[in-house]
């Protein structure tokens, strides 16, 4: 009802501030409610918009780029769209091209054939530089040791589907196929999933790993083989529905063999959507996008860990037949603002001063200025009358805008803060992760090694147990440290005399009709002569207040969440990049690390043969676990038998069982022969104790043998001679000694 009173009725100064209030309140809540209203989602490079009935609108400006007009601007594309995925046109395809450190992008195509609505062709391949694919592929025919080449990739799903799967497989789920399957690799269940191909090598043949994202490594997918031409190697890849894909002709379908996923619809559907306005209306689009590595996951001894690759070595790319794509840019035109020119004539030197009034229907302010002096003669007279409605105001819009400032000046500084604290926050993490692998460069590098039976062997001790120290006597030695002393800045002192002054008390006078004031001000020296009448009639007190207080309150209060709300999205940021810079602090120490044992590896294979060796990833396998093994006191007992176990490489468990027995019993023997035996030998002499043998057996210490029954079981007892019992190889300890 108060929206409809006319601008000029005075219903009292609550009532109108009550509108304002209202007003706000109504816009902020149409402000919150719009976008609620609007059912669509953001998709492709251009962000356009797709609505509920997959019906997309393009961003203005959609062109489709060709080999011509590809380099639009200037040839300025890549630096217009720094994120934009690396684009070969050529005329018969279209290439985007993967290479280690990408990001991830994302192309919009438009889909020419009408073949291909729900369906989606292209080619796959890898290729390499001078060196050839034999440099940078692995040498495997396994999915699992292929991921140093991996591409991820995914289509047909909007923008916050496309980045969420850029941080890995999308979990949002609880219900799949075979979820006890699924946890047994420690995998997690989900709704869908996109592709990934990863290359390998081996005997003259490449591989292509076709595999879902997140599933079974030995169901999840399709291999391809074939021979290299050229340092490069493609083949075609095709998606027609959601339950798998044909690779060359061979078609792969998850179905029943899906474990964390379901048994329909395990893929993202193929599919394109129609374009609803523009040149080119009836057509259809199709989103395809390059993921980021962090998308994949990697197995490690069958098992799904959070690991993600880290490549790829070779350059992997996709080609598109532009007999059935074209890509879609947005070439956005470059404006120039138009010139304004201003002329301004001088108003004439004199002029009478007009006749002043006061209008009845409210109060009136009447301005007359006068400057003379002795190089020129001015007269200017200024007739102000304010409405009631505009004395109403009486600057409530300076208010507003006053607290906003104040308050986003508030946010500013907290911002401005948070940003330093988190940036401090991040050198320190930074310090400390470069700390702690200096600690672990440290530990994987010390300087002392271990005799063991007088042969230096390359174990190093692990200690100290006790606390060790050094010291110096102070007669002697004096230590040294650096004093970096602090400085006071010098403080400045300044005085100004101000030039004396001569001001005559200015004349006042009240008008008797209200509450009016008349100020006469004259300034007299040598060179000029000014005077100044100034006459301001003010409106009654309830007009003088008009709510200033409650309209800096509310600027204050909207400036403080504008702050707040820049704060939190600057802390946000902040927190996302020192997450970025650690994960990529994190990656390039692994970088460094896989270097340096590269390096080893190529010196060793020099001494001793790659024969001896193996390949690289053998060699670095197998130096990890004898590194374990250096580091099993630290551990429990439980990761130090899990080590072993897996160290010992025997076909079956009950020969693993009596090779481990054997191990142990042997250090039995020797701890016996040290404690025992040799005291013993010591004080009695040899003829007395007789030889080590003998002797264990009139103490009834018999070797352990592995038995077969209900389960593996031990026996401990009497043997025909348990001294002569068999010992598997590397079970025997040549410091005892077989015959005294």
């Amino acid at each position: 009802m108060l929206g409809l009173l006319p601008l000029e009725l005075d219903t009292g100064p609550r009532i109108r501030k009550s509108s304002t209030l209202c007003s706000l309140l109504l816009l902020l809540t149409i402000a919150l409610a719009v976008p609620g209203q609007v059912k669509s989602e953001e998709v492709g490079f251009g962000k356009h918009t797709k609505d509920g009935n997959d019906k997309v609108t393009l961003a203005d400006y959609t062109i489709i780029a060709n080999r011509t007009n590809f380099d639009f601007a200037d040839g300025n594309f890549r630096k217009l769209y720094p994120d934009a995925c690396d684009v070969i046109i050529e005329d018969d395809y279209i290439e985007l091209r993967y290479n280690k450190g990408s990001k991830g992008c994302t192309v919009d195509l438009l889909s020419t054939n009408a073949a291909n609505i729900n369906k989606i062709k292209f080619k796959t391949g890898v290729r390499s530089g001078a060196e050839g694919l034999n440099d940078c592929l692995d040498e495997t025919n396994d999915f699992e040791n292929s991921y140093n080449n991996t591409l991820p990739f995914a289509y047909s799903v909007n923008n916050t589907v496309m980045e969420k799967l850029n941080t890995g497989p999308y979990t949002d789920t609880k219900n799949c196929n075979k979820p006890d399957r699924c946890k047994g690799f420690h995998g997690n269940c989900m709704q869908n999933t996109s592709l990934q191909v990863s290359w390998s090598r081996l005997d003259g043949k490449v591989y292509a790993h076709t595999h879902l994202i997140g599933e079974d490594q030995h169901k999840g997918g399709l291999r391809w083989d074939g021979t290299s031409e050229s340092d490069s190697a493609t083949f075609n890849l095709e998606i027609n529905n959601s339950d798998g894909f044909n690779l060359d002709g061979r078609s792969f379908n998850l179905l029943s063999d899906a474990a964390c996923l379901p048994k329909k619809d395990p893929l993202f559907k193929p599919e394109t959507w129609k374009i609803t306005d523009g040149n080119h209306n009836d057509k259809h689009l199709l989103v395809f996008s390059l993921l980021r590595q962090t998308s994949s996951r990697i197995f490690k001894e069958y098992k799904l860990t959070d690991d993600h690759p880290n490549g790829p070595k070779c350059e992997l790319f996709v080609q598109f037949d532009t007999n059935d794509y074209k890509m879609l840019v947005v070439n956005i035109p470059t404006t120039t603002p138009p010139t304004t020119s201003t002329t301004t004539e001088d108003p004439p030197t004199e002029t009478e001063p007009p006749e002043t009034s006061t209008d009845p229907s409210g109060p009136s302010s009447t301005t007359l200025t006068t400057t003379d002096n002795s190089f020129s003669s001015t007269t200017t007279t200024s007739r102000t009358t304010t409405s009631p409605q505009q004395q109403e105001d009486c600057g409530r819009g300076l208010y507003i805008a006053i607290g906003i400032a104040v308050g986003l000046f508030v946010g500013i500084v907290i911002a401005v803060l948070g940003w330093f604290w988190m940036r401090d926050k991040a050198e320190k993490d930074k310090k400390k992760w470069k700390q702690d692998a200096e600690r672990a460069e440290m530990l994987r590098q010390t300087s002392s090694r271990i005799f063991k039976e007088y042969k230096l062997t390359d174990d190093h001790p692990n200690g100290p147990k006790c606390e060790l120290f050094v010291q110096f006597d102070t007669n002697d030695y004096k230590m040294l440290v650096v004093n970096i002393p602090t400085t006071t800045p010098p403080t400045t002192s300044t005085t100004t005399e101000d030039p004396p002054t001569e001001t005559e008390p200015p004349e006042t006078s009240t008008d008797p009709s209200g509450p009016s004031s008349t100020t006469l001000t004259t300034t007299d020296n040598s060179f000029s002569s000014t005077t100044t009448t100034s006459r301001t009639t003010t409106s009654p007190q309830q007009q003088e207040d008009c709510g200033r207080g409650l309209y800096i309150a509310i600027g204050i209060a909207v400036g403080l969440f504008v702050g707040i709300v820049i704060a939190v999205l600057g802390w946000f940021w902040m927190r996302d990049k020192a997450e970025k810079d650690k994960k990529k602090w994190k990656q390039d120490a692994e970088r460094a690390e896989d270097k340096r044992l590269r390096a080893l590896y190529e010196a060793e294979k020099k001494l001793k043969g790659k024969k001896a060796l193996g390949t690289f990833d053998e060699w670095k396998k197998n130096r990890k676990e004898s590194d374990e093994t250096t580091a099993f006191e630290m551990g429990s007992v439980d990761d130090l038998c899990a080590v072993i176990w897996r160290k010992v490489e025997k076909d079956h468990a009950k020969a693993k069982m009596q090779f481990l027995v054997d191990q142990f019993e042997k250090h039995r023997d020797k701890e016996v022969y040290d404690r025992e035996y040799e005291p013993e030998k010591t004080i009695k002499g040899y003829d007395a104790v007789g030889r080590y043998q003998d002797w264990k057996m009139r103490r009834n210490i018999y070797p352990f043998e592995v038995i077969d029954g209900t389960s593996t079981a031990l026996e401990y007892g009497r043997g025909k001679k348990a001294y002569d019992k068999p010992f598997l190889p590397g079970a025997v300890d040549e410091s005892i000694p077989e015959t005294e």
